[in-house]
C-alpha cells in the first residue's frame, strides 16, 4: 500500500510526503524515514504502521501532537482515503495510492524529495 499525505498548506517549506513503505517515522530527527525540520515537529513525532491491510498512525508523545480528523493519535488509529492528518499545525488529506505508479499520480514534491533534511 502506498500513501500520499497531500500538503493543506499555501505554504511551499513542506509539499506532499509520499508513504511508501512501513512502519514509517516521521519527525525532526535525521533518523527518521521523513524529516521534517520544523520547530513545532518533534524529533520523533509520529509513526505510521501497516496492519492487516489498513494503515495506522501513532502518536509518539510529541509536544505539538498528532491528530486524525481532529482527534489525538495517542493510540493506533487507522486512516483512511480523505481523512486530515495534522502533525502539531501542520495539516495534510491522506490519498491512498495503493496498486499506482507513486511517479504517476505525483502534484507536489517527487518521491525523491520527501525527506527534507
Amino acid at each position: 500500500m502506498r500513501l500520499r499525505l497531500q500538503t493543506t498548506w499555501t505554504s511551499t517549506v513542506v509539499g506532499d510526503l509520499y508513504l511508501d513503505h512501513f512502519p514509517m517515522t516521521v519527525g525532526r530527527g535525521n533518523e527518521c524515514d521523513i524529516c521534517l525540520p520544523l520547530g513545532f515537529i518533534s524529533r520523533r513525532h509520529c509513526r505510521f504502521i501497516h496492519r492487516d491491510g489498513e494503515v495506522f498512525l501513532l502518536d509518539l508523545e510529541s509536544l505539538n501532537g498528532t491528530f486524525v480528523n481532529g482527534h489525538p493519535a495517542n493510540f493506533l488509529t487507522p486512516i483512511h482515503h480523505g481523512d486530515e492528518v495534522r502533525f502539531g499545525p501542520l495539516s495534510f488529506r491522506v490519498v491512498i495510492l495503493s496498486g499506482h505508479d507513486l511517479g504517476t499520480l505525483h502534484l507536489g514534491s517527487t518521491p525523491s524529495e520527501m525527506t527534507m533534511c
